[in-house]
C-alpha cells in the first residue's frame, strides 16, 4: 500500500520492517511540540512519558537513556536540523543503542555497520 493510504498502524508496521527512520519513533506532530518546549525537563518529560519510563523515578540506566535521547535532540537542534531530519536522526541512534546493547558481549563491528548502513538510507 501507498503510505499516505495504510492507516497509522499499517504504516508503522511498514516503517519498523524496513529501514525507513523518518517518523519512527517521533511523529511530525511530536516533532513540533518538542520544538515548543523550553526547559530540557519539559522534553524528558515528554520523552519518559512516549517511550515508557517514570520521569520521577528514572534508574541510573534509564536516566543515561534519556539523557542519550534528550541530547541528540539537542544536537539536532543546535545543527539547525529540521523536524524531518531531527526525527530520522533520533531514530538511528535509538536504533543503534538497541543494537549495541542487545547482548553483553563485544558487538562494536556489527553495531558500526549498522550505524552505516542506517546513515547511508537516509
Amino acid at each position: 500500500c501507498v503510505l499516505e493510504m495504510c492507516s497509522a498502524q499499517e504504516t508503522a508496521q511498514l516503517i519498523t520492517q524496513s529501514n525507513i527512520c523518518v517518523w519512527a519513533d517521533l511523529s511530525y506532530e511530536e516533532m513540533c511540540k518538542i520544538n515548543l518546549f523550553e526547559w530540557p525537563e519539559d522534553v524528558k518529560n515528554f520523552l519518559c512519558h512516549k517511550f515508557g519510563f517514570q520521569f520521577e523515578s528514572l534508574s541510573l540506566k534509564d536516566s543515561a537513556i534519556v539523557d542519550l535521547f534528550y541530547y541528540t535532540l539537542l544536537f539536532a537542534k543546535n545543527n539547525n536540523f529540521n523536524e524531518e531530519q531531527t526525527s530520522a536522526l533520533f531514530s538511528i541512534i535509538k536504533r543503534v543503542h538497541t543494537k549495541a546493547t542487545e547482548t553483553s558481549f563485544g558487538n562494536l563491528e556489527e553495531t558500526i555497520e549498522y550505524f552505516r548502513f542506517l546513515l547511508g538510507c537516509h
